[in-house]
């Protein structure tokens, strides 16, 4: 069978109007929307809004995406509903207010669902290896349409993030950490035998590239990419983006029990040759990875049955993560950071950022005139 994904180039990448254009052709190349999207039907819009920074760092899906996919959704006579549940170690209102999703959605009167916080049904994992069941929010599974609107990014555990990775944002909560303790490739696939969606629509226009899917660095690429198989989309992206899907483990893993593979996916659009480009893709160290799997492991299988309602991986991943941190000798206490800080994380005397408050917006290092405040993980301070 042939997956049809569509690539489409905008001219300008900072004009809104144009964008807006290029998402309904990127559409359009697919058979339209109509295709896909009935009269009445109710469609959940799944962004990546897995942190609370604002899309131009390029760490989330930009607002224009969701905007445009609820008037097409409008128009085709269905309703939307924008849900995401952000990483555990944030605040889901946080990441909402920062990003600016809260203030869209209210402006565009259309709901906006915390998927950490909503009721759930326990389902099981047809051929499932790392999980066997999922609790997956209802409204998820009620839904007559799934719109998945990922971002572009490298990602330092699994290579790339984009449409079968996204879908991991449904878990709720804590859920999401299991896919961490039981090996992340195998179950980013085994959410996917669960969840599909109907239509996905990548923004490419600011990807990420390096320390992703939160710290990298911005590249403007301005490409629109969209389909209606996540893995299909996913294969796409890794080549646009200069990887081998078969050296991307979950993309391996997903060919083998999906049956797909990089032949039977077809380009429509914009020629893929015209838009590849080679990304930085980071990779951990072994000591990151037995450290980061340890934590979640220790705070879901220990800490978490004395205090179920508490976790104490934030504090842990302070210590080997990739988390804004204070040079102390670049320091002056000039506390532009500390008043900058809207959770109260800094401790200007002592210098440093209290890993079990700060929720990663980096405001405080985009601010810093002293360029003192850093973002490293074990693996880059190991070979600093």
């Amino acid at each position: 069978m042939t997956h049809v994904v569509s690539f489409v180039k905008v001219k300008d990448p900072l004009d809104e109007v144009e964008i807006k254009h290029a998402i309904s052709s990127s559409v359009d190349l697919l058979g339209g929307l109509s295709s896909i999207v009935r009269k009445d039907d109710r469609v959940i819009l799944k962004p990546n809004l897995e942190a609370p920074r604002h899309a131009n760092t390029a760490a989330t899906t930009s607002m224009v995406f969701i905007e445009r996919l609820v008037e097409l959704i409008r128009l085709a006579g269905a309703r939307p509903i924008v849900a995401e549940g952000p990483f555990m170690n944030y605040d889901a209102k946080t990441v909402f207010t920062l990003t600016g999703a809260e203030e869209l959605c209210r402006g565009l009167d259309v709901e906006l669902v915390n998927l950490n916080d909503t009721e759930t049904v326990e389902v099981r994992v047809p051929g499932g290896k790392a999980h066997k069941k999922l609790r997956i929010p209802r409204i998820i599974l009620e839904a007559d349409k799934i719109v998945n609107l990922p971002k572009m990014k490298t990602h330092h555990l699994t290579s790339l993030t984009c449409s079968m990775k996204n879908l991991k944002g449904i878990l709720p909560g804590r859920d999401k950490q299991l896919s961490h303790v039981r090996g992340l490739d195998q179950a980013i696939v085994d959410i996917n035998k669960v969840v599909q969606s109907d239509l996905i629509v990548v923004d490419g226009i600011l990807a990420m590239q390096g320390r992703g899917p939160t710290f990298g660095d911005s590249i403007q690429l301005g490409v629109i990419i969209a389909g209606t198989n996540d893995l299909a989309v996913d294969i796409a992206c890794s080549q646009m983006m200069g990887l081998d899907p078969d050296d991307v483990k979950h993309l391996r893993i997903a060919m083998q029990e999906f049956s797909i593979r990089p032949g039977d996916v077809k380009v429509v659009g914009t020629p893929l040759e015209e838009v590849k480009t080679q990304f930085n893709v980071p990779r951990e160290s072994w000591t990151y990875r037995f450290a980061q799997r340890s934590a979640h492991i220790l705070d879901r299988q220990v800490y978490q049955q004395f205090r179920p309602e508490k976790s104490i991986y934030p504090l842990l991943s302070g210590l080997f993560g990739a988390h804004p941190r204070i040079d102390a000798a670049k320091c002056t206490v000039c506390g532009i950071c500390a008043k900058s800080c809207p959770v109260d994380a800094i401790d200007l005397p002592k210098k440093k950022i209290l890993a079990s408050k700060c929720i990663d917006c980096l405001i405080c290092s985009e601010l810093c005139p002293f360029q003192a405040i850093q973002i490293k993980s074990i693996s880059e301070r190991k070979n600093a």
